[in-house]
């Protein structure tokens, strides 16, 4: 009997060791989880910034762009009426 009572006695202490260890495991995976989406979450910020930043940098020198090219074509169309009306 007593024999019965100390495998009884040694499969419960087993059995809380692999539920102790399996709530560990699920505590360290949830924080686990918690952390990555913290990442996740300051990685979009960043990158949005980043994107943003390249949007703004990149409409400006669009903007200066076509102000060259207005400024480029005015000064054609004078140089060429300054031939015509040489002629």
């Amino acid at each position: 009997m007593q024999v019965a009572e100390a495998r009884a006695k040694e499969l419960t202490d087993r059995h809380e060791i692999t539920r102790n260890a399996q709530q560990s495991a699920d505590d360290i995976l949830s924080k686990a989880n918690e952390e990555a989406e913290k990442i996740r979450s300051a990685a979009n910020v960043y990158i949005e910034n980043i994107m943003k930043k390249a949007d703004d940098g990149l409409s400006e020198n669009l903007a200066q762009l076509q102000k060259t090219r207005q400024s480029l074509m005015a000064l054609q169309n004078k140089n060429q009426q300054k031939r015509t009306s040489k002629k």
